[in-house]
């Protein structure tokens, strides 16, 4: 069994022409919301860095809720990977793609941080049937019977839990 933890990064700071996009940071409101979401999946499922892979995008934000994640998880850095070109379009079959290339079989976890509209397309197309809108600091965990990561197929996963800060609040 392999689960992908898909996870929406924090609300950021409003976009404006001073700062360019890549560089906007998690308010204060999104650091919290990231934080009780985390809190809550850490009671849902086991992630440490002996089964858990991390693959974030190269925007700020991106980064600051995936060091929130490393934190209160307790993953050494090591398993944090950025995909910078995780922060544009990216197909579905792309991400199998580079799922079954880049992550090594002895992670049963992996745990992606990324960006709207990107990460929803992506979780609706890998699960069997779902319709979801990740608002920020959500995640969608998704489980795929199977051993190897090369393996991985669109339409194939059974939704395993879903977490939405308004549901938590």
């Amino acid at each position: 069994m392999k689960k992908i933890l898909f996870v929406r990064h924090g609300k950021a700071e409003s976009a404006s022409w001073e700062v360019d996009d890549l560089d906007r940071t998690l308010t204060d409101q999104g650091k919290y919301d990231t934080e009780m979401v985390v809190d809550e999946i850490s009671k849902r499922l086991e992630l440490d860095g002996q089964n858990t892979f991390l693959v974030v995008s190269d925007a700020k934000r991106t980064c600051q809720s995936a060091a929130i994640y490393e934190s209160k998880l307790a993953l050494p850095k090591r398993v944090c990977n950025i995909w910078k070109n995780l922060y544009g379009d990216y197909t579905t079959s792309e991400f199998v793609e580079y799922v079954a290339e880049k992550v090594p079989n002895e992670y049963d976890n992996l745990i992606v941080v990324g960006h709207n509209p990107t990460l929803s397309d992506i979780v609706n197309q890998m699960a069997i049937e779902l319709d979801c809108w990740m608002s920020t600091s959500s995640c969608v965990c998704l489980a795929f019977d199977m051993s190897s990561w090369s393996d991985l197929e669109a339409r194939s996963a059974e939704l395993y839990f879903s977490l939405f800060p308004s549901e938590i609040r």
